[in-house]
């Protein structure tokens, strides 16, 4: 048998080994999911938002959900077939809510009997409505397709019931270019509503942007990025009191929906496109190897494949000793997870010791917050828990009284610690304290970011993590990448003290990819969730497949009958970064591999 016949052989067995494996349920499991659902399970991707008065709950986020989630946490779906706005309402809580959510509680968070919302979002309450892709819904049961929207909204009129929905598409404009959004509702002009930002889930109304008596809002906005907006306040029109059949005039509220709007540069601004490429080209020269970390973390979240050398450097420095310290096992993860790869538990289970992070210093617990937060990491068990919550506390008890942080309680703050301490605890801003520190942080930075501008030799690299530290807070970093770029010294290379330097390069390159990343409305720089291949849907004909990055792929595809092995296919096929829709006929088990010769698993295997 010659080399090309056996690779193939070998590939076929790999695919046997694999999908018998996993197609090894018991009876008792099988009997078990039968009786939770007899209908076919159907996943698709759904917009899904939820409001409280001027506080998100949910913000207009893609969540993929599946035909029997409802079923699994024992909720009633008159919906045999397909997927109802219940299972994308029981889907919300999942995601909220994780663990906490089961089916033994399920009520105390999301309790619908015969069909009626009671408690929603753990609040008790009836005074509740949605809509399926912006009509109203005819029912909890109802169907929705993939790609539609559901938004679930909290009634602020529970007299009248006359809360206004107004929905407004989202807008693409050049920087400084005035923009006219429209408030109405069915033709009527709603004169007088605020136009008011989106901060995750806070509602902060601009001042002084309101609705004239035709509905319009005029607004520019100045720096490129993603702007999230809505509309808010109240419109005094006629409604039916329904009590005693007159006709009323009430101050009817505004039920706040998102509006997206991308701002692009003008064309006269001149951007570090040239910049930002050849500097990749530059890291992209070097070895990839142990000791790399950074370079890989900022070319693969620009988008770049990765070579397997690197992650056989990796875990062949780790086998071997050679990585013993906290903060080095911290840059791993988040350079791994930013490749797509799977992070080995062995790693994971280092970081599960509380004072094993924290002997590391502040880097370390910032570090390792980043890196669990950056694949959404279970922390391992351990009889010396380490948690999120006391990672946190020990980066917020490090603040200084100034607002800023240092290395060492012995130092004074510097910038770009302060900056990085930002960066970890972005995630948490919704805390209470956390936001109070973050608040204090930045008033540190703009003190002083500028207050050793002569004698900075590495002025380039404070910047930089100050640019991370605003996309992950999705403040707008313009003005900071402006100052950055003065330090660019040609060549593909940014400065240290006048000199190019290689580690102040890799820094000021991978705050390039994380403005770039916000422009377009990307994933921030820590947030790797959209690092890793996955296969969202099949329909029997059509499948869906999200890539990170652009590259050849080996689609390994299974059919069976009654649990049996029946057929495989293997199909090479390139697949574009973000969502591909792909013609595959049949198929019950998918998966894929970076190639065949490789056979490495690039997802989890998909069950249709």
């Amino acid at each position: 048998m010659n080399n090309k016949l056996k690779k193939i052989a070998a590939c076929f067995l790999a695919c046997i080994m694999v999908f018998c494996a996993i197609s090894a349920v018991s009876a008792e499991e099988q009997t078990r999911n039968n009786d939770i659902s007899h209908k076919e399970v159907t996943d698709i991707i759904v917009s899904a938002s939820a409001v409280n008065g001027d506080k998100f709950i949910v913000n207009e986020e893609e969540i993929t959900v599946s035909s029997n989630e409802a079923e699994k946490l024992g909720y009633d779906d008159l919906l045999t077939d397909g997927v109802s706005a219940l299972d994308v309402l029981v889907k919300m809580h999942e995601i909220i809510y994780g663990s906490h959510f089961t089916a033994e509680n399920a009520n105390d968070y999301l309790s619908i009997p015969y069909g009626y919302i009671s408690c929603v979002f753990g609040e008790a309450t009836s005074s509740v409505g949605y809509r399926i892709n912006g009509m109203s819904a005819q029912g909890i049961s109802e169907e929705l397709s993939d790609g539609g929207s559901f938004e679930l909204y909290f009634y602020q009129d529970t007299q009248y019931w006359s809360d206004i929905y107004v929905r407004t598409e989202d807008i693409e404009t050049a920087a400084g270019e005035p923009i006219i959004i429209k408030a109405e509702n069915g033709g009527t002009a709603l004169a007088g509503v605020q136009l008011a930002y989106v901060d995750k889930y806070d509602i902060i109304p601009i001042e002084g942007v309101i609705a004239d008596n035709d509905g319009c809002i005029s607004i520019a906005f100045d720096r490129p990025g993603i702007y999230y907006v809505t509309l808010r306040g109240t419109f005094n029109c006629e409604v039916n009191d329904y009590s005693s059949g007159e006709i009323v005039m009430v101050d009817s509220p505004i039920i706040p929906s998102i509006i997206r709007i991308r701002v692009t540069p003008p064309e006269n601004e001149v951007m570090p496109e040239e910049i930002y490429i050849k500097t990749a080209e530059t890291i992209q020269s070097r070895e990839l190897a142990y000791g790399s970390e950074w370079s890989v973390m900022g070319l693969a979240r620009a988008g770049y494949q990765i070579p397997d050398t690197y992650y056989h450097s990796v875990m062949n420095a780790v086998d071997s000793g050679m990585v013993s310290k906290a903060t080095d096992i911290e840059k791993i993860i988040i350079a791994i997870t930013a490749s797509g790869y799977r992070v080995d538990d062995t790693l994971l289970e280092k970081l599960s010791s509380a004072s094993f992070v924290k002997k590391g210093g502040l880097m370390s617990s910032i570090y390792a917050l980043l890196a669990f937060d950056s694949g959404n990491y279970d922390i391992p068990v351990s009889a010396d828990q380490n948690t999120r919550d006391i990672m946190i506390q020990s980066i917020i008890s490090a603040q200084k009284s100034d607002g800023g942080f240092s290395l060492t309680s012995n130092w004074d703050a510097t910038v770009d610690t302060t900056a990085m301490a930002v960066q970890a605890l972005a995630k948490y801003r919704g805390r209470e304290d956390v936001a109070e520190s973050i608040d204090k942080a930045f008033q540190f930075i703009e003190n002083n970011i500028n207050a050793d501008e002569d004698n900075s030799p590495d002025k380039c690299s404070v910047i930089a993590q100050v640019i991370i530290a605003c996309t992950e807070l999705n403040k707008n970093p313009v003005i900071y990448v402006e100052q950055m770029l003065r330090y660019y010294g040609g060549n593909g290379q940014f400065t240290y003290n006048g000199k190019e330097n290689i580690m102040t390069t890799i820094q000021a390159y991978y705050a390039m990819v994380s403005y770039y990343r916000w422009i377009y409305g990307e994933n921030t720089l820590y947030d790797m969730s959209d690092a890793y291949y996955d296969i969202i849907s099949s329909d029997g004909r059509t499948c869906i497949i999200y890539a990170p990055f652009n590259g050849e792929t080996a689609i390994v595809k299974a059919d069976y009958m009654s649990h049996v092995l029946t057929g495989i296919d293997i199909i090479n096929m390139r697949l574009m970064k973000g969502k591909n829709k792909i013609e595959i006929i049949g198929g019950d088990r998918f998966m894929l591999w970076d190639s065949i010769n490789n056979m490495r698993p690039l997802c989890e295997v998909y069950c249709r």
